[in-house]
């Protein structure tokens, strides 16, 4: 970071930073969205219910764009689940990147 004019240099990051900047800018995915989409890969279900009431009646708007973009689609059970692309999403972000 430029300590001038605060402008963030993307190169300057730790690389495990960098790939998730990266895969949220190509995909077109939120901070918030990501992390929803890894709590619920994890199952963490007090993240999620934490994330929903702080967003109030934003979810329901995140909810319908995810669906909209297939990162989420409705279940068998009337539950969401996540969808292939969501999956190999969270499989990159997840994974420790060791830099040599």
């Amino acid at each position: 970071m430029d300590s001038k004019n605060h402008n963030l240099n993307i190169s300057d990051l730790p690389i495990d930073l960098r790939v998730r900047f990266e895969l949220a800018l190509s995909y077109e995915l939120g901070a918030v969205e990501l992390m929803r989409l890894e709590y619920m890969f994890n199952r963490d279900r007090s993240s999620l219910s934490l994330t929903r009431e702080l967003l109030g009646d934003e979810w329901h708007k995140m909810t319908a764009s995810l669906v909209k973009r297939q990162f989420l689609v409705w279940g068998d059970k009337k539950r969401l689940e996540l969808t292939s692309k969501s999956i190999c999403i969270i499989a990159v972000v997840e994974q420790p990147i060791w830099k040599n």
